[in-house]
C-alpha cells in the first residue's frame, strides 16, 4: 500500500472558488479520483526594490493604507527583520517585515509579505500594487498547499518519519520543524472552523518556493485511513498488524515486505483484513500542479 501519486487531467475539475466546512476558498482545484480539494493557505513572497526608492517604500508600510488597524514593531535580533507591520481589516491580517538583519548586524534591503489568499486576497494584491509603483519586485520564498479530504480525523493516522514528530492535546500531528519548509500538519479542519459534526481532515504541508511538483510529492507523508475495525484477527495475527501500525521508518511505508516474511496462510489473511479495512491518502499530482502555478501567480498580482 502506498501513495498513488499519479491522475489523469480527466480527473481534475477546473480550479474554482470553493465553500469548504462552511469557509469559502479561492482557486480549489478538485480531485475526482480521489475526493479531495487542493488551496494554498499561505503565501510568503520575498520583497526587493531598488536603493534609491527604499525610503519610498518604507513610507508607504508606514501608512494605514485603509487598514482598521496598523500595528509597527521592530527588532534587533540576528535572522529577524528590524521593522514589521500588521495590517488588519476586521478579523483578517496580512504581515510585511522590512530589513534583514544579517550576522554582521548590517541590514539588508529586503522585506516579505505574508498572508492567506482564501482570507485577504484583494488586500494584498491591492498593497502589491502600490509597491510595484515603486519599482518592487516580489518572489515566492514559501507557500503552505492544504489538501482536504472528507474523512473523520479519528480513522487517520500519519506515518512518522526522520523529520520530528509531534502529537499535541488537540489531536493534531506534525512532522518537521515550524515555519520551515518541509513542515507538516494533519488536523481535523471541520472542528476548527466550527462544524464537529462534519467529516474533514487536512493534511497542510509548507512548501519552498522553488520546489517542483515531484519534490511537493516527496514530502507529502504517508497517511493511513482505517475505514473499519480489523476483523476475523487474533493471537498472533492480530499483533502483527497491531506492530505494523507502529512502524516509523519512511521505507517501511509498504507492509509488504513484512508481511511476505510470514507463512502463506497467515500472510493471505492479514493481506485480506488490511485490504478490506485499510488504505492510504493519495495525493493527485494535477491537482498539486494547478495549485503550484496558483501559488506562483502571487509573484505578479496586483489588482
Amino acid at each position: 500500500m502506498h501513495n498513488n501519486q499519479e491522475s489523469d487531467t480527466s480527473n481534475q475539475l477546473e480550479s474554482r472558488d470553493c465553500l469548504i466546512a462552511g469557509f469559502r476558498y479561492k482557486n480549489v482545484s478538485y480531485s475526482i479520483k480521489y475526493n479531495s480539494y487542493y488551496s494554498v493557505d499561505m503565501v510568503r513572497l520575498k520583497i526587493k526594490v531598488l536603493p534609491k526608492e527604499e525610503q519610498s517604500l518604507f513610507n508607504l508600510f508606514d501608512t494605514q493604507m485603509l487598514t482598521d488597524e496598523v500595528q509597527h514593531y521592530t527588532s534587533n535580533r540576528t535572522g529577524s527583520y528590524r521593522d514589521l507591520w500588521t495590517y488588519a481589516w476586521e478579523d483578517e491580517s496580512f504581515s510585511v517585515g522590512w530589513g534583514l538583519i544579517q550576522k554582521n548586524h548590517k541590514t539588508a534591503s529586503e522585506g516579505f509579505l505574508e498572508g492567506n489568499p482564501n482570507k485577504i486576497a484583494s488586500h494584498m494584491s491591492d498593497f502589491m500594487a502600490r509597491c510595484q509603483s515603486f519599482g518592487t519586485r516580489f518572489r515566492l520564498m514559501r507557500w503552505d498547499l492544504a489538501i482536504d479530504f472528507p474523512i473523520a480525523r479519528k480513522n487517520l493516522r500519519m506515518l512518522k518519519d526522520r523529520r520530528t514528530y509531534v502529537f499535541d492535546s488537540r489531536g493534531t500531528e506534525y512532522l518537521g520543524q515550524r515555519n520551515s519548509a518541509g513542515r507538516v500538519k494533519l488536523y481535523d479542519k471541520a472542528k476548527e472552523q466550527g462544524h464537529p459534526e462534519l467529516d474533514l481532515s487536512r493534511v497542510e504541508l509548507t512548501c519552498d518556493g522553488d520546489w517542483t511538483v515531484e519534490r511537493v510529492l516527496e514530502k507529502l507523508p504517508f497517511v493511513f485511513n482505517q475505514k473499519s475495525k480489523l476483523e476475523g484477527l487474533s493471537g498472533t495475527s492480530g499483533l502483527v498488524v497491531e506492530l505494523l501500525s507502529l512502524l516509523t521508518a519512511p521505507e517501511n511505508a509498504s507492509y509488504e515486505k513484512f508481511i511476505e516474511q510470514l507463512d502463506l496462510r497467515t500472510a493471505r489473511k492479514i493481506r485480506l483484513a488490511l485490504s478490506r479495512s485499510v488504505s492510504c491518502l493519495n495525493y493527485d499530482k494535477e491537482c498539486i500542479a494547478s495549485t503550484l502555478e496558483h501559488a506562483r501567480d502571487w509573484e505578479f498580482r496586483t489588482n
